[in-house]
């Protein structure tokens, strides 16, 4: 038993025979080499992320090759948020690029969505205007290239990928100046571009995830100030 490692939401990879631990600390990307009776850091693999204005990163997502992750989990961060990737390879550069066009301050508790079975794309989401950005993540995760960014949604919660679908889940916050509704989006993978919409119960989700499941996609949120949270289950069939 050890207490060198605690950190949430950890990926773990077994990479030639190899069984690693990524995620990033508050300041560097992190990964433990793992055998039977110990954690061994691996120092000479650990990049620093952090810089002045940014806050601590998401959790890695683990791509195949490598892992992404996201800048500013914090809602105090006053710089854009960026994208990281580095490769498993001993010695891998920690490469950045910025995740959103806007130069404004952006924040995500969540951590990235990523596809690393099908399409190779990891997306992230800023919370503070909703926007949502895509990325192709190369050579399972030595770099990254941004593909698409839409700044129609308005999204507030985790998303959730639909590999074989190549399909992008996301809830959309919509108001005008008297109320606000949520919706459920399916968005392509690949472009970005809306593909179809559905109503779900609420209005302004304090906390909320997306789960895709055999046949139907379930919405898992609580509204602000509601003591009860609540399940949306959404199905879909052919015209």
């Amino acid at each position: 038993m050890t207490t060198d490692v605690a950190a949430p939401r950890m990926a773990l990879a077994t990479v030639n025979g190899q069984e690693e631990l990524y995620f990033p600390d508050q300041t560097q990307s992190v990964r433990w080499l793992l055998d039977p009776a110990a954690f061994a850091l691996d120092t000479s693999w650990s990049q620093n992320y952090l810089a002045q204005g940014s806050t601590e990163a998401s959790s890695d997502v683990f791509m195949g090759n490598g892992v992404v992750f996201a800048s500013n989990t914090n809602p105090t961060a006053t710089t854009p948020m960026q994208v990281f990737s580095q490769g498993a390879t001993p010695g891998s550069p920690l490469l950045s690029t910025r995740a959103f066009s806007s130069n404004s301050a952006q924040w995500n508790f969540f951590m990235m969505a990523g596809d690393p079975y099908n399409s190779g794309i990891a997306v992230v989401n800023d919370e503070l205007s909703g926007h949502v950005a895509g990325f192709r993540v190369c050579s399972g995760g030595e770099g990254v290239r941004k593909l698409w960014e839409n700044s129609a949604i308005r999204t507030s919660a985790g998303m959730a990928i639909d590999y074989r679908g190549g399909q992008l889940y996301a809830d959309d916050r919509r108001c005008t100046r008297t109320k606000c509704r949520l919706y459920l989006d399916v968005l392509s993978l690949r472009t970005g571009r809306r593909i179809a919409s559905v109503r779900v119960k609420g209005d302004k989700p304090s906390i909320g995830q997306i789960f895709v499941g055999r046949n139907a996609v379930y919405y898992v949120a609580t509204n602000t100030h509601d003591a009860h949270g609540y399940v949306t289950r959404v199905t879909a069939s052919r015209r």
